[in-house]
């Protein structure tokens, strides 16, 4: 759900600023340039958000190269018919591990993103969050036949 934070803010974004982007489909339009209308991001704002999502993707991609690799390892260990289990149980909890360190590191991305914010930008921000949350509510309305 975490991950998913930023992709929210880019389509609620969208629906804020409006005709700002009337011409290109949904698709096509630039995530910067939404998160840079929808919060008034200045051009330093944006380098840097530039360098963190860099940083975050050259991070998470180390992570998932480690997982596959150890997950490799369990599945080689399981084709044996006695497989150690000291073995299989540290692996398990190896991936784990690594996986909760995309986790812990997700949360550190966030709060990056978060410091690069003004006052007024995390005003902004919030309003983002409650428009979110208003359209979830209407979706479970509508799915009760409710609304």
């Amino acid at each position: 759900m975490k991950s998913i934070f930023l992709l929210v803010i880019l389509t609620l974004s969208i629906a804020i600023t409006g005709s700002v982007f009337a011409e290109p489909p949904h698709d096509e339009v630039n995530p910067i340039r939404v998160l840079k209308a929808a919060l008034n991001l200045d051009d330093d704002q944006i380098m840097a958000l530039g360098e963190i999502i860099q940083t975050r993707a050259t991070e998470v991609k180390a992570i998932k190269a480690e997982i596959h690799e150890t997950q490799a390892l369990l599945e080689d260990l399981l084709k044996n018919e006695e497989p150690d289990q000291a073995e299989v149980g540290g692996l398990v909890l190896d991936i784990r591990a690594l996986k909760q360190e995309v986790g812990q590191g997700h949360a550190a991305y966030q709060q990056s993103f978060l410091d690069l914010l003004t006052e007024m930008q995390h005003q902004r921000l919030g309003h983002i969050r409650r428009i979110q949350v208003a359209e979830r509510a209407a979706d479970v309305l509508q799915h009760l036949k409710l609304f």
